[in-house]
C-alpha cells in the first residue's frame, strides 16, 4: 500500500511538468515568433509571452520543485516565486494596455 501515494505524486509531478512546459513553450513562441509574424500586435504578444513564461515558472516552482526538493531553503523559494508572480502581473498589465489602450486611460 506504500506504492500508491508515490504513483499519485509521480503522476501529479508529471502533469505539472507538462503544464509548465506548455506554458513556457507557448510564451516563447508568442514572444519570439508571434510578435514578428503580426507586427500590429508585437507589444501585446511580447508581453503575453513574458507573462506565459513567468506563469510556467510559477507552476513549476509551486507544483514540481516543492515536491522534488521539500527541504529547499524557503526564503530562496519564496523570493523566486514572488519575482515570477510580479513579472507575470507586470507583463499582463503591459499586454492589456497594449491591447486596450483606450479603456485604461482616464477621461
Amino acid at each position: 500500500m506504500k506504492v500508491r501515494p508515490k504513483i499519485t505524486e509521480l503522476v501529479g509531478v508529471g502533469l505539472a511538468t507538462v503544464w509548465s512546459f506548455s506554458l513556457m513553450l507557448a510564451g516563447l513562441w508568442s514572444a519570439v515568433v508571434g510578435s514578428g509574424r503580426w507586427p500590429a500586435f508585437s507589444t501585446a504578444l511580447w508581453a503575453a509571452g513574458i507573462a506565459a513564461i513567468a506563469a510556467g515558472h510559477v507552476v513549476f516552482l509551486a507544483c514540481v520543485a516543492e515536491r522534488i526538493f521539500p527541504n529547499a531553503n524557503r526564503n530562496i523559494v519564496l523570493w523566486m516565486e514572488m519575482v515570477s508572480c510580479a513579472t507575470f502581473v507586470a507583463a499582463s498589465i503591459v499586454c492589456l494596455y497594449a491591447l486596450f489602450p483606450w479603456s485604461l486611460r482616464p477621461g
